[in-house]
């Protein structure tokens, strides 16, 4: 019972909430903007996104450096990726085949951001391709499914802007809690130090090293290691996320009832 507890308890840590929160709920934001929606096709892209994202991409991040150092194999996170890329692609084939040739860039950009970003690769772990992936193409994509074949420059301007909005958020998120690609070698004796009060908000290793970057390492380690501070950053997050939850779910009640 302990090790099914223990692998439950990984494989929710792995899907790094709060962060694949924020971007269900920029889908959710790209779906509402347009007169007409279809609740089908929005429940198919939350899949893909969850079998694409949450599934392929995180296993690859943690098949990548072990920042949550989960007890999953090398295998299991190979093949869960791969499912994850597999299955996440047939969908977004499918809506395309429902809708738009057109929204194949859409999956093509995700599943490229899915695997590049997350394994460190091709160039795509940077700032920009952050803000991208996780703020603006999901509300444009999703705006984009759901307006078709009504798509035109008043729903590109409208989608682009809460898109560029969504990207500030993360560009903030990043800010505010160092999920920031990091070029501290993993040799770096501070990284033992973070392993072993292990991150506070589910992130990785990565968010201690630039949190408090230009600081005395000591200092950096003395502040970092602070329940107070960890406690503050936990709760912090995860009150945004709740109050973002609150708003979209009042706007999707109110589209859907209203």
């Amino acid at each position: 019972m302990r090790i099914e507890l223990h692998l439950a308890r990984d494989f929710v840590r792995s899907l790094h909430p709060p962060r694949f929160i924020y971007v269900v709920l920029f889908v959710i934001w790209g779906a509402f903007l347009t007169p007409h929606y279809n609740l089908y096709y929005l429940a198919l892209e939350l899949v893909a996104l969850f079998l694409g994202l949450a599934i392929c991409g995180y296993a690859l991040d943690e098949l990548k450096g072990r920042h949550l150092m989960t007890s999953f194999s090398d295998r299991h996170l190979k093949v869960r990726a791969a499912i994850g890329a597999v299955v996440g692609g047939v969908i977004g084939v499918y809506l395309s085949f429902l809708t738009t040739w057109w929204f194949l860039v859409c999956v093509a950009l995700a599943l490229f951001f899915a695997v590049a970003y997350n394994y460190e690769t091709l160039g795509a772990h940077s700032l920009w391709a952050f803000c991208l992936s996780w703020g603006f193409f999901p509300v444009v994509g999703s705006t984009l499914l759901q307006a078709w074949p009504y798509f035109g420059l008043r729903e590109l301007a409208v989608s682009c802007a809460f898109g560029s909005v969504a990207a500030v958020m993360g560009l903030f998120h990043i800010r505010a809690y160092g999920f920031r690609p990091c070029p501290v070698s993993k040799s770096c004796k501070e990284l033992a130090h973070y392993k072993s009060i292990g991150p506070p908000w589910g992130g990785n290793e990565s968010n201690f090293e630039r949190v408090c970057h230009g600081m005395p390492c000591n200092l950096r380690l003395s502040i970092m290691a602070a329940k107070p501070i960890r406690t503050l950053a936990k709760h912090q997050l995860w009150t945004q996320t709740a109050i973002l939850v609150a708003l979209t779910a009042a706007i999707a009640a109110w589209r859907v009832l209203g």
